[in-house]
């Protein structure tokens, strides 16, 4: 797959582009060529296809941080687990 390469600037314009909401313009648009409509229309599927990579991955690694090697937290949050189920069940056994 071929990937795009996004200067500063167009990153810029595209943003302007999305918070403005009107940038895009149906007149143009409809006179453009179907060539250059399946063009352009390719290219933005896939930023839009890359860009929910990006974000997917970035959420993987976000949900599994606390899990990893890389976090340090594993141990001790599995002991932390273990510790509030036995003072749930303590608790819950000095209620009866």
């Amino acid at each position: 797959m071929k990937t795009l390469k996004i200067n500063e600037k167009g990153i810029h314009e595209a943003r302007a582009a999305i918070v403005d909401g009107n940038a895009f313009d149906p007149v143009r648009w409809s006179q453009l060529s179907v060539d250059k409509q399946k063009v352009l229309l390719d290219r933005l599927m896939r930023v839009r296809d890359g860009l929910l990579a990006k974000n997917s991955a970035e959420d993987a690694k976000h949900l599994n941080y606390l899990l990893q090697g890389e976090g340090g937290l594993k141990q001790p949050l599995i002991w932390l687990a273990i510790f509030g189920f036995i003072f749930a069940a303590t608790l819950l056994s000095l209620i009866r």
